[in-house]
């Protein structure tokens, strides 16, 4: 009988180490992400504002963008890690796409050029949409 019980709470106290193991694993996301945010916003904000500059200029310089892109994706690398799954897409996409710009050596194509900046500007949305939800998150 004894033993039964022992079992029984063995088993529930390592339910309990499992449920706090994960909200701890949830909890250094959040906090991590709350403390990177506003820095990797900037970033990607600079960047997409670097490719604006680029498409309205009429010299495409393909070093300069190269350069720009592969900051940018380093930044986004950064930012996958962090953010809720239901916004990793579209972060996803915006790292392709420099991929295989670079990759293709097309970082002198307007297109290719226009395609990344359109998807960073998703990604810039995502942020701030993500800022504004956390108003509304029920503090821990």
């Amino acid at each position: 009988m004894f033993s039964l019980v022992a079992e029984i709470l063995s088993i529930i106290g390592f339910m309990v180490t499992l449920w706090v193991a994960i909200s701890l694993w949830q909890l250094k996301r959040y906090y991590t992400f709350k403390g990177r945010h506003p820095e990797i916003t900037r970033d990607i904000r600079k960047y997409s504002s670097e490719l604006s500059q680029l498409l309205d200029s009429n010299n495409l310089d393909g070093e300069v963008s190269e350069v720009t892109l592969r900051r940018c994706q380093s930044s986004l690398k950064a930012l996958r890690r962090l953010i809720p799954r239901h916004y990793i897409k579209p972060v996803k996409e915006a790292e392709k796409a420099i991929s295989i710009c670079i990759t293709d050596k097309m970082t002198s194509s307007r297109t290719s050029i226009r395609n990344i900046y359109n998807k960073l500007i998703t990604v810039e949305s995502d942020l701030e949409n993500i800022k504004k939800d956390e108003k509304w998150r029920i503090s821990r």
